[in-house]
C-alpha cells in the first residue's frame, strides 16, 4: 500500500509542476507580447535618429580621438528574471572591456546591487519604472 501512497504522491506532485510550468508559459507568451509591440515603435524611434543623424552629417564637427576613461558605458540588465547569468554577463563584459573610470549609467535594478558606488555612477529603474 505504501508504494500506492507514494506513486499518487508523485504524480499530485507532477501534476503540481505541470501547472506551474503552464503558468510560467503564460507569463513569458505575455511579456513576449508586450515587447513585440514596444519594438515596433522602438524602430521607428531608431529610424527617425538615424535619418536625423544623416541630415545633420555634414554639419557635425570631425569626431575627436577619445581616451576609454571618456566612454561612456550605459549598462541593460534584466529586471524580471528568468534569464539565467545575464546580469552577471553584463557586468563581467563591462569590468574586463572598460577602465571603470569613466561614466555609467545601469539600466535595472539588478545590475545596481553588483556595482559599488562610484562619483560617475548613474542608477535608474527597469521595467517597474515605466521603461
Amino acid at each position: 500500500m505504501s508504494q500506492r501512497r507514494e506513486v499518487e504522491a508523485r504524480l499530485a506532485l507532477f501534476d503540481d509542476l505541470s501547472g506551474i510550468l503552464g503558468a510560467m508559459r503564460s507569463f513569458a507568451l505575455a511579456e513576449l507580447r508586450k515587447v513585440g509591440t514596444r519594438e515596433a515603435a522602438q524602430q521607428r524611434v531608431v529610424q527617425s535618429l538615424q535619418t536625423a543623424l544623416v541630415d545633420l552629417a555634414d554639419s557635425l564637427p570631425e569626431p575627436v580621438l577619445s581616451s576609454p576613461a571618456n566612454d561612456i558605458w550605459l549598462l541593460f540588465g534584466s529586471v524580471r528574471g528568468f534569464c539565467g547569468s545575464f546580469n552577471e554577463d553584463v557586468i563581467r563584459y563591462w569590468r574586463k572591456e572598460s577602465t571603470q573610470q569613466g561614466p555609467l549609467i545601469l539600466v535595472g535594478e539588478r545590475l545596481h546591487q553588483m556595482v559599488d558606488e562610484r562619483a560617475a555612477l548613474q542608477r535608474l529603474r527597469g521595467a517597474d519604472g515605466g521603461l
